[in-house]
């Protein structure tokens, strides 16, 4: 089903969204962290969050489950899911899947992968859960996607 919208790149919402995510720890990577000897409060959730993206950008091709992202902070699944709300405005597994179609969108540009290979490489289970997740996020399919982008 190709429901490409014309006005708006595939994926124009969602790299917005990714985009507001990068600024947002941009800016707190870039803080001052002399804090460190007086560690707020509130710095800890930002702490442990950069903890989960680590370990999600580091093992996103392997099967994931929440428990695995909260262990990487060492918190319960619950206090990584409000740290993430609280932090991303997204819950840990949605961020994951967004990470996933990122890394298949790339896939998908720079090289001339299969479906099914570009779909394990990304952590999805296999080419078609790959591609209803990236047509509900992209507004395509990964194939019309790859055609679109010439590669």
């Amino acid at each position: 089903m190709y429901l490409c919208d014309c006005r708006r790149p595939p994926g124009y919402l969602w790299r917005l969204q990714i985009l507001l995510q990068q600024t947002g720890l941009t800016l707190y990577e870039n803080m001052d962290l002399k804090r460190e000897k007086h560690t707020s409060y509130s710095d800890v959730p930002y702490r442990r969050v950069r903890s989960c993206l680590t370990f999600i950008h580091q093992e996103y091709a392997r099967k994931i489950r929440l428990e695995d992202i909260a262990r990487a902070a060492s918190v319960s699944t619950s206090e990584c899911c409000r740290d993430f709300k609280e932090i991303l405005g997204q819950s840990p597994v949605d961020y994951l899947i967004t990470y996933r179609v990122r890394m298949g969108e790339y896939l998908l540009t720079h090289t001339g992968k299969s479906i099914l290979e570009i779909a394990l490489a990304a952590g999805f289970s296999g080419s078609s859960h790959f591609s209803n997740t990236f047509t509900r996020y992209m507004g395509c399919t990964p194939l019309h996607y790859r055609k679109r982008d010439g590669v």
